[in-house]
């Protein structure tokens, strides 16, 4: 030992030594039998470490370092997917394949990479549905917390999941698909799917049963020309091609018989491939048939919730599985019970047992999609929608490891990088930091090392759970322990150790007081740690030798991480990791999203080149269209009108803002602090003088009423504006949404506003998201942006200057404008 200790403290100024020295590197038997040492980027950004210490710069070393994503989605090659030309076996595919996006349509197959043997696990959801992948396969999920505080999805593997099973992860739901069909479907899907459950045809007498006044008369339009209904009973019809038909003339019996379903009785019947493996609209017309046959909806009664069940019983084993197949194909959720048989009681008390088991079928279809097309069920369906129903949702029940097997990943054209399994499940296409803390602690004296990520998980499963096995491999791995919140020297555990450190902003101080000879922390995944964090840390790189690593993706566009890169670059050392410097990249991969969405683009930039995004993946207003804005000088704007937008501060420390502009430019960015309602009224006023015939808009929801009433009593004249009121874009949540998109729509065109800190922050800060149950765009919440970056007083004010078109004043005054000097005048002047 005395030894090995002699050699390490050697490695104090040298890093990459230390990791070749300490590692078995190429060793038979071990897990780096088929590795020489680290990757080039990696013996590179080490020896920069070396290199600072040993330049003997008394300032803290900060090193911010950004990468490529790598791949990580793995599942057995032996898997049968969807694909939009039926089942396909995994292994099979070849580049230039199709196969199903999330979002239900085709997406190519642009590369394929085999993971040789690895654990496979099966990932069984509440709705019994389940596949099979590795323990790093990555899914696009949401957590009942993630839901409840409405953020969007975040991207975390298998293993993650089965470890936190109690966050209730629900992965997103498919949209309908689209499978390519050229064969012609005989009869109508409708009726198709109605015979299935109310038409009698083990003969070649053809009888459809309806209780439904006037359903015959429905139905009989859809019958092929020839046919029609017959018989003098209510509830049952025969289907006839005329008295004069020539033998064998009978449409729909020839139909029945070329699709395998003439003579068939109520156990075995089936949905034909063609009508399953079709556009979505024949497949949900199919469905609409089957449930208004024997399809019900009722109020739940037994276990007293409001709302209905949606169900569907039948005999067949066949009807039943392909009526969960159509209804997940269509993005919803369906699941069935074993009822038993059905007993009848006869007039004279007898009971008759049945000899077919039931199966009972639950169905939850997207809200959109309603399976009744007979007017008592769809309208009870559409209340049930208007009133209680929720969106189905796919929620991962358990995860079970079941043995070994060949595994591939593939990626995919689309650029969410998700794609269908089998049962139309979506799924999606840190060693660094366990050597440097090996190697710090295993050099210096009484260490001090936190090491936080930007989540919980991300710092128990990935970060720290990494260091673990590293840690096993190490050559002095039984100086130190290694627990699941610390890692220590065996001898002096109080003073000699790395802490895992979950970080809160409610509990910054835990990141405050490191001031021993020996500091060191570390960020995982940086970009999600709060900013308030990374103030708290400053402080404790004042100590000399200190040491300070941020690791992340360039995702986000926005927060300190960013900065470490911009307003803050003279505190850091940057380092950016390209991904193809990486010995497991996958070039031919990498030369395909080159040639596919260019070496410029913000997909390629972050996912390859390691570079920040020219806007974060959720940030609404673009950088660089604010940075124009800045630098632009537009034309004089006197011919338009005056244009006052007001934001109310609803807190301490929110500032109130009146803002005014004329066209494209902001002329007026004034802020107060602490104004009471009168005080930031009179401001107004002096406002209104200063800019005769201004149009003034503000908010008047919450503690902008105040402001209101005092306008009002000064006889004022303003337009109140709520922003929660319905949007003119459809695909916009609200006016707040709208007023935004506006204003964006403006900084694009020309709009030029001054160089301010604040106005800035808030324009390029706000991120936004799209409505599960409504795919409409949604802005971050003001109580959320507050709480990550502070309150957007500016940027709400002028967006408030976009709440409704105004004409000039010369058009306002004139009462009847000709009609070719209204049509010159864009109100937005874009």
């Amino acid at each position: 030992m005395a030894t090995i200790a002699e050699d390490i403290v050697k490695f104090w100024d040298d890093p990459y030594k230390f990791v070749i020295y300490a590692f078995p590197w190429g060793e038979p038997g071990t897990p780096l039998e088929k590795y020489d040492g680290p990757d080039k980027w990696q013996k590179e950004l080490l020896n920069l470490v070396r290199d600072e210490i040993r330049a003997g710069n008394p300032q803290a070393i900060q090193m911010a370092v950004t990468s490529g994503h790598g791949v990580g989605k793995a599942q057995p090659s032996d898997t049968i997917i969807e694909t939009p030309k039926g089942h396909k076996r995994f292994g099979d595919l070849v580049v230039g394949d199709e196969i199903f996006g999330s979002d239900g349509k085709s997406q190519k197959v642009i590369a394929i990479h085999e993971q040789g043997v690895k654990d496979v696990y099966r990932v069984t959801f509440n709705d019994r549905r389940s596949t099979l992948c590795c323990a790093d396969h990555l899914w696009q999920v949401t957590t009942q917390v993630d839901r409840k505080k409405h953020r969007g999805h975040r991207v975390v593997d298998t293993k993650e999941i089965s470890e936190n099973l109690h966050l209730s992860y629900h992965v997103p739901m498919c949209k309908p698909v689209e499978y390519e069909c050229n064969e012609e479907t005989i009869l109508n899907p409708y009726f198709i799917g109605y015979l299935l459950g109310n038409g009698s045809f083990t003969t070649n007498t053809i009888h459809v049963y309806s209780a439904e006044i006037g359903h015959h008369d429905y139905i009989e339009t859809l019958l092929p020309e020839g046919c029609s209904f017959r018989g003098k009973k209510m509830k049952y019809k025969h289907i006839s091609s005329g008295p004069n038909a020539r033998p064998g003339s009978n449409k729909v019996l020839n139909g029945l018989r070329s699709l395998g379903l003439m003579g068939s009785s109520c156990d075995n019947r089936f949905v034909p491939n063609v009508y399953k493996y079709n556009k979505s609209s024949v497949r949900l017309e199919v469905l609409r048939g089957l449930m208004d046959s024997d399809g019900t909806i009722a109020p739940r009664t037994s276990d007293g919730r409001k709302g209905y069940y949606v169900t569907f019983s039948t005999t067949s084993k066949s009807i039943r599985d392909d009526i969960i197949w159509i209804v997940r194909s269509l993005g919803g959720r369906a699941n069935y019970s074993k009822l038993g048989p059905i007993t009848t009681k006869l007039k004279d008390g007898r009971i008759i047992k049945g000899k077919l088991d039931v199966y009972g079928i639950k169905i939850n279809l997207p809200n959109n999609i309603n399976p009744f097309r007979l007017k008592r069920k769809k309208d009870m369906y559409n209340d049930y929608v208007a009133t209680v129903k929720r969106e189905p949702h796919n929620r991962i029940k358990r995860i079970e490891f079941v043995g070994k097997a060949d595994c591939r990943c593939v990626t995919v054209e689309n650029k969410d990088g998700l794609y269908l399994a089998n049962d139309f499940i979506v799924t999606h296409n840190s060693s660094l930091t366990s050597w440097i803390i090996l190697w710090y602690i295993s050099t210096r004296p009484n260490p001090q090392i936190l090491v936080t990520a930007n989540t919980l998980a991300q710092l128990n499963t990935k970060t720290w759970r990494e260091l673990s096995k590293w840690h096993q491999l190490a050559i002095n791995h039984d100086w130190f322990e290694w627990t699941a919140t610390k890692f220590y020297l065996k001898e002096k555990p109080e003073t000699w150790f790395a802490a895992a450190l979950p970080w809160s902003e409610h509990r910054s101080e835990a990141f405050a007081g490191m001031h021993e000879e020996n500091v060191l922390v570390i960020f995982d995944e940086a970009s999600g740690i709060a900013d308030k964090i990374w103030e708290v840390v400053e402080g404790a790189m004042t100590t000399e030798g200190a040491m300070w690593f941020a690791f992340g993706n360039p995702t986000q566009n926005i927060g300190r991480f960013r900065e470490c890169f911009r307003k803050f670059k003279h505190r850091w050392k940057q380092f950016r990791i390209d991904s193809r410097t990486a010995k497991m990249a996958n070039q031919a991969q990498i030369e395909q999203w080159k040639e596919d969405y260019g070496e410029d683009s913000d997909f390629f930039l972050v996912r390859v080149k390691g570079e920040f995004p020219s806007r974060a993946a959720m940030q609404f207003i673009p950088s660089h269209l604010v940075e124009e804005a800045i630098e632009r000088n537009a034309a004089d704007q006197k011919d338009f009108p005056y244009i006052v937008g007001v934001d109310v501060a609803r807190s301490d420390g929110d500032n109130s803002v009146i803002c005014v502009r004329q066209g494209r430019r902001l002329l007026v960015l004034n802020k107060y602090t602490g104004l009471n309602g009168v005080q930031l009224t009179h401001k107004i006023a002096e406002i209104a003088s200063s800019f005769p015939g201004c149009t003034i808009f503000i908010d008047e929801i919450g503690v902008g009423a105040s402001v209101v009433d005092h306008c009002k009593l000064l006889n004022i004249r303003f337009i109140g504006v709520n922003s929660g009121a319905a949007p003119d874009n459809p695909m916009l949540k609200n006016h707040r949404a709208q007023m935004w998109y506006n204003m964006r729509e403006w900084l694009s065109e020309g709009g030029d506003i001054p160089n301010d800190p604040d106005l800035i922050k808030d324009l390029i800060g706000l991120q936004y998201d799209f409505e599960a149950s409504t795919d409409k765009l949604i802005l971050e919440s003001k109580k959320d942006i507050r709480s990550r970056q502070g309150s957007p007083d500016c940027g709400d004010a002028l967006a408030l200057t976009f709440s409704q078109k105004v004409l000039p004043p010369k058009l306002m005054v004139q009462k009847r404008a000709p009609i070719q000097q209204q049509q010159k005048w864009d109100p937005w002047h874009v």
